[in-house]
């Protein structure tokens, strides 16, 4: 496994917005120049990238899911949308 980024208290980037689409019955990440189409554990993270730490959104994750250890999976998804710069990090301590 490779060495990634940590986000203390992640939230979305000035002009990145999540939404459902009705129409096309999918979640999805908007940004200026373009759009990602979220599976359901992807949007589960970014529908809580509002600036409670990233332990608390494992902790609220682990208690939707009956297997393994999330923390990883969490920490890369976040810091694989950091180095896109759509989201940020504002962990101030």
């Amino acid at each position: 496994m490779t060495k990634h980024e940590t986000i203390g208290r992640p939230t979305l980037a000035p002009g990145v917005r999540y939404r459902w689409d009705d129409i096309r019955q999918q979640h999805q990440l908007l940004f200026p120049e373009g759009m990602l189409v979220l599976n359901e554990s992807g949007a589960a993270i970014v529908q809580r990238c509002d600036g409670r730490s990233a332990e608390a959104i494992r902790e609220q994750l682990a208690k939707l899911v009956s297997h393994g250890q999330l923390d990883d999976d969490v920490d890369e998804f976040l810091s694989r949308l950091a180095t896109r710069g759509w989201i940020n990090d504002d962990d101030t301590s």
